[in-house]
């Protein structure tokens, strides 16, 4: 069976066999895989809740992606940052295993050498933080882009506080 998004898309899937290939393009379109028959069917909310409701609680949760700002030339968050850390906690509690990408940004004041190093200092000050408050580091990728990905394009030298910032990426 087919399910959709929480975005209400659905994609598509091909089934193929002895028999042809069918596709799925609609939510609750299903087909047997048991070889006795090529037909997509309709699943009822009823028959997919009875047959299908623990596949469907089993999916992992969507992807979700946080940014944490910081402070010129530094790696101090800002204090409304600061302030959200506990949100993404709590966030990061209700996930049963995370994985997590944890990506140091910076603007572009200073040399490109200082800015992969500050991109660093600021990831690993969110994995301290995130520690600190009881995140276990099972799965924690760190890396810096220092400013070769920029948020918001600026030319050299140019003090942007969006461009300051960990993307962390929770799958």
């Amino acid at each position: 069976m087919l399910i959709e998004s929480p975005d209400g898309s659905t994609g598509q899937v091909v089934v193929s066999d002895a028999r042809g290939s069918r596709v799925l393009n609609r939510a609750k379109q299903a087909t047997g895989l048991d070889g006795s028959s090529a037909a997509t069917v309709e699943i009822s909310d009823e028959q997919a809740s009875r047959d299908f409701s623990g596949a469907m609680v089993a999916q992992p949760p969507l992807p979700e992606t946080f940014h944490v700002y910081f402070e010129s030339r530094a790696a101090r968050m800002t204090q409304d940052s600061l302030r959200r850390m506990d949100q993404l906690v709590e966030k990061l509690r209700s996930w049963p295993a995370p994985e997590l990408l944890i990506v140091g940004h910076t603007d572009t004041v200073a040399s490109r050498a200082f800015n992969e190093r500050l991109g660093m200092e600021r990831a690993r000050a969110v994995v301290a933080a995130l520690v600190a408050k009881g995140v276990a580091p099972l799965s924690m990728t760190v890396e810096s882009r220092g400013e070769r990905e920029l948020l918001v394009v600026t030319p050299d030298e140019v003090d942007e506080p969006r461009n300051r910032r960990v993307v962390v990426s929770v799958r």
